[in-house]
């Protein structure tokens, strides 16, 4: 079992550590999934923030893979931001980091986060 001491140290290592910037420019027509992030061949995307903005007033949300649940960010055009730092939350391997509309918009932004 890890010493409270080695648990702190690795917690803050992954705090502190280098994050990816991966940008995005998406145009949906209609409700859909398109990805965001697409990572390396057996590696998963672990995200530390995400912040985007949408140019209409249409649901707009992210998941992993098209098939786990929404989470929903914005019913109305505008700014979203997410610090997940220190959340781990991560996708399966091979799993995309999907945005998703329920309609026509335009979401542009960037997700910080690394591939593990």
């Amino acid at each position: 079992m890890p010493r409270f001491g080695q648990v702190i140290d690795a917690y803050l290592q992954e705090l502190s550590g280098l994050a990816t910037r991966k940008p995005f420019d998406l145009t949906f027509a209609g409700a859909g999934d398109q990805a965001a992030w697409d990572p390396a061949a057996g590696k998963a995307v672990r995200v530390k923030l995400i912040s985007f903005e949408s140019s209409a007033d249409v649901q707009v949300g992210w998941r992993f893979g098209t098939t786990e649940t929404v989470h929903v960010c914005r019913t109305t055009k505008g700014p979203y931001v997410a610090n997940l730092v220190g959340c781990n939350v991560q996708g399966a391997a091979d799993e995309n980091l999907n945005i998703r509309a329920e309609g026509a918009v335009t979401v542009k932004g960037y997700v910080l986060g690394k591939e593990v």
